[in-house]
């Protein structure tokens, strides 16, 4: 099966979840180990991560829902 990564439909979900948090993004890439730079380019799109960086976001979201 051919599938197509949306980076900036899933850029757009960390990001709309991090607002919605009312966290920032200096304390979103602290707790994921990476920088703010680096968030910035995955939050528009304009970066393609590894499956780690978004495991990273993923574990920070729902340590941050408990």
């Amino acid at each position: 099966m051919n599938s197509i990564i949306d980076y900036k439909i899933i850029g757009s979900r960390i990001k709309n979840k991090r607002l919605e948090l009312k966290l920032t993004q200096e304390q979103v890439s602290r707790e994921a180990n990476i920088t703010t730079f680096y968030l910035s380019k995955i939050e528009n799109g304009k970066s393609t991560t590894t499956p780690v960086s978004y495991t990273h976001l993923r574990a920070h979201e729902t340590r941050s829902n408990l």
